[in-house]
């Protein structure tokens, strides 16, 4: 990556950095950064700097502040952190990312100066007009941002009428009259730009560029430019969005754009001044990252199910090498066929779970009961001798769903709480009318589940099991989604699960269609 990552403990010391941070920060080596006592000591100027300081919310904070080189040079960085917690909720590490935005914080700072200096000829113009210009056009032409001189006193006019004419939603009229933003478009007017602006743009000359703003928008930077309208229209003079620009060769490019009206120019809108950060680059590295995300959770999914899939190939193939022996008694070849019949029963079992999570859920519905449902999914369990059962659930009220999918979740809830008492126990599905719902419980008094499995407890490909791929409450939840309702666990260490199904009742469903 080329942004630096990071992670840190709470006194202060990284646990681990990875390339692109150690060149951030100018460090010769990962092992000379993981050596430094104190961070805030040697990476900042004053910690007092930082906003937030991360706060403890539980949730990824982005700050943007000062940090110093191992040369003592002054870096802005732009801080996307949170803390890691342990089961107790106390912090363990910081991790985070950091990117270096120390080119847009002085960009944006030189803009907020050349403002304030602009502000500052006005007022001064008198008498000192012409050497203003000369220091104006120095630092305009000297600036290594993309800087734009615009008019939109004609745009200004347009809404004007458009508001005297008593429309007062004049976000959603433009949206409804794209012909309307072009006119607009082209009545911006392009008065000057920088040397910098030329070479972004491919221009030759100023005199090229100048015109029509219409020329450099395109049809994805329809909405922003609307927001810009609607903004200039209600009389702000700042404003600031993300936009897709071409260049005069057709080249996409997408910039931050910076706009502010020079005091003096309030009213009219004659002067409008441009500062455009190309982000285009900055963009397809996100790109480039998220497809590389895409292809690690797909090599990972591949890795679980080469996995899950070679245990079953291999007890085929040694099945298959004692039958071609023909030493075998004929219960030994019954045995051996039945291993052969349960490894692909297994085997398509995995390939079914990654088809049905995959694929789009449509469901059949018919009217059906809560027992109705338990006693077709008690049929396919095996129940252990050391566990004792108690079925409750109710013939009433009705409920519709699809018979073959909830069967499914209560055998897999079911085949869960099994799992959950080794030992043996107490397993009791029950049922209550509560509302417009049905809610149906699956209760054992197993040993209940750790906190850190709780959390994840729905995502797929999460199991803590020898086997499987840990799709099936992944799959339950999809399930019981898209019929409408939820799905929920109360666990408790050593005193068991409690998980809950819920369902609108018949009554509920034909209303809602």
């Amino acid at each position: 990556m080329l942004d630096g990552v990071y992670l840190s403990t709470h006194d202060g010391r990284f646990v681990d950095v990875n390339p692109a941070f150690v060149k951030m920060f100018g460090y010769s080596s990962r092992q000379e950064m993981l050596t430094i006592k104190d961070i805030k000591k040697e990476l900042y100027f004053s910690p007092e700097e930082r906003g937030s300081h991360l706060l403890d919310t539980g949730q990824e904070d982005v700050e943007v502040y000062r940090m110093r080189r191992r040369d003592g040079s002054e870096i802005w960085v732009e801080d996307h952190g949170r803390y890691i917690h342990d089961e107790q909720g106390k912090i363990i590490y910081h991790e985070g990312l950091l990117r270096d935005v120390t080119e847009r914080k002085h960009a944006d700072e030189m803009l907020k100066q050349y403002s304030t200096h602009l502000e500052e000829l006005v007022k001064e113009r008198s008498g000192k007009l012409a050497a203003s210009e000369a220091r104006y056009r120095r630092l305009f032409e000297s600036c290594p941002i993309s800087l734009w001189e615009e008019d939109f006193s004609q745009v200004k006019r347009e809404l004007d009428t458009i508001r005297s004419r008593g429309i007062n939603d004049l976000r959603g009229y433009l949206l409804k009259h794209p012909d309307e933003v072009a006119r607009c478009a082209s009545m911006a007017r392009i008065q000057d730009v920088n040397q910098a602006t030329l070479s972004l743009y491919g221009a030759k000359t100023v005199e090229e560029f100048k015109g029509e703003l219409g020329r450099v928008l395109t049809a994805e930077s329809h909405e922003s430019f609307v927001n810009e309208l609607v903004e200039l229209g209600e009389g702000k003079t700042r404003f600031e969005s993300e936009f897709e620009n071409q260049t005069l060769t057709g080249k996409v490019k997408h910039v931050d754009l910076i706009l502010s009206v020079i005091p003096g120019y309030e009213e009219t809108l004659e002067k409008v001044l441009v500062c455009i950060i190309d982000l285009t680059e900055w963009k397809e590295m996100q790109k480039r990252l998220q497809q590389a995300e895409r292809l690690a959770a797909v090599g990972e999914t591949a890795a679980m199910v080469g996995h899950d899939l070679r245990n079953p190939l291999q007890g085929i193939t040694g099945a298959v090498d004692l039958l071609k022996e023909g030493s075998l008694t004929v219960k030994e070849r019954d045995e051996m066929l039945q291993l052969i019949q349960d490894s692909v029963d297994y085997s398509d079992a995995i390939v079914r779970d990654l088809m049905d999570y995959s694929k789009e859920i449509r469901l059949k519905l018919m009217d059906t009961t809560p027992s109705s449902i338990t006693k077709e999914a008690l049929r396919t369990v095996k129940i252990p001798e050391n566990i004792m059962l108690r079925d409750l659930s109710q013939q009433y009220p009705v409920i519709m769903v699809d018979l073959e999918r909830m069967r499914r979740v209560i055998v897999n809830t079911i085949e869960n709480a099994i799992d959950a008492m080794p030992q043996g126990g107490t397993l009791t599905v029950s049922s209550r009318q509560s509302g417009g719902f049905v809610e149906i419980d699956i209760i054992d008094t197993g040993t209940g589940i750790p906190g850190s499995i709780m959390k994840n407890l729905w995502k797929p490909l999460q199991t803590t099991k020898a086997k499987g791929l840990g799709l099936g409450l992944a799959i339950c939840k999809r399930i019981v989604d898209a019929h409408g309702g939820n799905i929920s666990v109360n666990s408790e260490a050593g005193k068991g699960t409690t998980l809950t199904i819920r369902l609108l009742s018949r009554m509920e469903v034909k209303q809602n269609e």
